[in-house]
């Protein structure tokens, strides 16, 4: 999701689409996707949803590890980029405290090279 949304209001503003778009199977066939809007909107100043299947939610702030990697986000690699993920975590100070999530930032038609995906877990610290 690299283009811009469009919100209208007394002046038309754009909204870059630069975070990750989230997907959770709730159910066969039910799927929750999520977007992560920019830091800088709050729920009074974002667009209305006119579908009321849409909800705006707040997030309270969270701390994840994060494993970056390019290429076209198929099971093979999205499992390397886990292990690799969880490989990195090993001694760090962090221990993995939820489900690995990936985020995909890119359209398909993005060349493979250039894509930007990443392998996320909530993350807490372990105590010294």
């Amino acid at each position: 999701m690299t283009a811009p949304v469009e919100q209208s209001s007394i002046q038309p503003s754009k909204i870059a689409m630069t975070a990750p778009v989230a997907q959770t199977q709730t159910s066969p066939g039910q799927w929750t996707i999520s977007f992560f809007m920019p830091a800088n909107y709050t729920l009074a100043n974002l667009p209305k949803p006119l579908d009321p299947a849409v909800v705006i939610v707040e997030v309270p702030a969270e701390t994840y590890a994060v494993y970056r990697f390019s290429g076209v986000p198929g099971v093979g690699l999205v499992r390397e980029a886990h292990a690799k993920l969880l490989t990195g975590l090993a001694d760090s100070g962090w221990r993995p405290s939820g489900d690995i999530i990936d985020w995909f930032y890119d359209p398909p038609w993005t060349i493979p090279f250039v894509r930007r995906n990443e392998a996320a877990v909530l993350v807490t610290q372990i105590p010294p």
